[in-house]
């Protein structure tokens, strides 16, 4: 169901009406999804009808949102027309052009077939230049004249640009990646699990097994960046446009990154299973490793990466016998590099182990470049470049145990048996 906040966000967004309605069904879907689950349970209805049943659950109220965020287009489309159009009004092309001296002297140019006339346009309405697409709005230019802020620069072109090394993409990578065309997207969260199955005598009561599901929506994340280019930086050093456009695809794609990492430590648990703690003679990285990837097993998941910093990696790598000063190689370590990622996102120490692609990311707005005159540009002889993209991360609540994150130093001492 709609928490608070989602509930005030939908507010703000659609209006309170239109918000109540929304709730209301989702709540109704929520009960009713709970009540052929458990007829599911009894035998009362086969599975793929309970799919079926879930998805024409939901079908009217994605169409619904679809519908509502329509409307918002067209109104904020409206809206922003009338901003255009409600300043006070100075003269347009056709006004200068239909002033009587105006057309005098161009008809004196006319009968003379030479001349020019000048027009001041000081005061007439130009629209601000919608966004286009890089291709039809940087045009390369060869060969380029030296530069004003580079004097004989010359040759100067991408080769010769060295710039700055951040952190690659790491996370997204490796998560469960998907597509939708919903800015609002509901989706069912598995919260718990009652009872289970049983051996029973006949005519013994039969055990109860009851699972929890609520309905959730996930309002669509924006990533973006903004800069500006000046006309003469893009004539004059023909290649660097494009190295800019590369850097803001990239600082969106990196922050985008980011972010799905805050969100998959955020979800993943801790380690607490005791079964193998003070058991580990001579404990060491390369038990604690296993040991988190033994955790992962126990809650019937499958771990398929186990990410590390690559100086922690480094460690568990020269860890070395305290006796004959050996490399330590366990006979596990094939399975452990197996499914190994070093990344710089990973806090030194720790780890992040488990079954990845339990986390959901669904693209909502692939990653875009747009370019236009914002503000004063034109006037300044200068464009904006926009990169952004927007998206959807979620992972249900009965699946956060398929991720656990740890530090590597506490649970090695946690392990070793102390002899």
């Amino acid at each position: 169901m709609l928490t608070e906040q989602q509930f005030n966000d939908l507010v703000a967004k659609v209006g309170t009406e239109s918000a109540e309605r929304i709730k209301k069904e989702f709540s109704t879907a929520e009960t009713n999804i709970n009540t052929k689950f458990t007829d599911l349970q009894k035998g009362l209805m086969k599975a793929d009808e309970f799919e079926t049943f879930k998805k024409e659950q939901m079908e009217p109220i994605t169409e619904q949102l679809k519908k509502l965020e329509g409307i918002m287009v067209e109104q904020g489309t409206a809206l922003n027309a009338l901003k255009e159009n409600t300043p006070a009004q100075p003269k347009t092309l056709e006004d200068v052009l239909s002033n009587a001296d105006t057309i005098k002297a161009i008809k004196a140019v006319q009968k003379a077939g030479n001349g020019v006339v000048e027009i001041e346009l000081g005061g007439v309405a130009l629209k601000t230049a919608g966004s286009t697409s890089i291709g039809n709005s940087i045009q390369p230019m060869t060969p380029a004249p030296n530069s004003p802020y580079l004097p004989a620069a010359g040759p100067l072109n991408a080769t010769n640009f060295f710039g700055i090394i951040y952190n690659p993409n790491f996370i997204t990578n490796y998560v469960n990646m998907g597509r939708t065309n919903f800015a609002f997207l509901p989706w069912v969260n598995e919260t718990s699990v009652e009872g289970g199955a049983e051996r029973v005598q006949e005519g013994a009561p039969k055990p109860l097994f009851n699972t929890r599901f609520k309905v959730q929506m996930s309002e669509a994340k924006k990533i973006a960046v903004m800069t500006t280019i000046t006309e003469e930086f893009d004539q004059d050093l023909p290649g660097f446009t494009t190295i800019v456009e590369r850097l803001l695809r990239e600082n969106v794609t990196r922050k985008w990154d980011d972010d799905i990492y805050t969100a998959v430590i955020a979800a993943a648990t801790a380690y607490d299973m005791t079964g193998l703690n003070g058991k580990i003679d001579d404990a060491n990285y390369w038990d604690a490793l296993r040991a988190l990837i033994a955790q992962i097993g126990k809650r019937n998941f499958a771990a398929n990466f186990i990410g590390l910093n690559p100086v922690t990696s480094a460690l568990v790598d020269m860890q070395k016998s305290a006796t004959d000063r050996l490399y330590l190689v366990p006979p596990f370590a094939p399975r452990i590099n197996s499914i190994l990622r070093e990344g710089n996102k990973v806090e030194e120490d720790k780890a992040l182990v488990g079954d990845i692609r339990q986390f959901n990311v669904d693209m909502y707005k692939d990653l875009v470049l747009k370019v236009g005159y914002n503000s004063d540009d034109f006037r300044r002889n200068q464009f904006s470049v926009v990169a952004e993209l927007r998206y959807h991360d979620y992972i249900s609540d009965s699946r956060k145990p398929a991720i656990v994150y740890s530090d590597l130093s506490d649970l090695v001492t946690t392990l070793d048996s102390g002899s």
